[in-house]
Parts: structure tokens; sequence; C-alpha cells
């Protein structure tokens, strides 16, 4: 269960770049940056738009006075 979903649309284009750099992890079998490398652009900005969080500590859980403060 996610405690927090941020859009991350505004860094999809570092987000790309980033999944790009890293060459031999884009052809090695089996790996997510691989897979997210050979989607159409618009599958794989869709994956990527949300980022989710768990908080592990049960003494933080959320609510909207809590999140106030977290930036970005």
């Amino acid at each position: 269960m996610a405690h927090v979903a941020v859009d991350v649309r505004p860094w999809l284009d570092r987000k790309n770049a980033a999944i790009m750099a890293h060459r031999s992890e884009t052809k090695r079998a089996r790996s997510l940056p691989r897979l997210l490398a050979r989607l159409p652009a618009s599958e794989r900005n869709a994956v990527m738009a949300t980022e989710y969080f768990t908080r592990l500590d049960p003494r933080y859980l959320p609510g909207p006075e809590r999140l106030e403060g977290l930036t970005v």
C-alpha cells in the first residue's frame, strides 16, 4: 500500500535520459531499463509519470497537515 503518490511528469525528460545513459542496462536481457527503453515514448511516459512511496515507520502516517512540509 502506497502512502504517497507523486506526479513526476515535469521530470520525465531527465528520467528518460537517465535510463538511456545506462546503455549496458538497456541491452541486458530481462532488465527494467531495457523494457522501458523499448516502449514507445507515450507508453514509457505513462508508466513513469507517477512515483509511489510507502512510509515504513507507522508513527508517521500520511495526513494533509504532515505532507505540507514535503519538498521536491
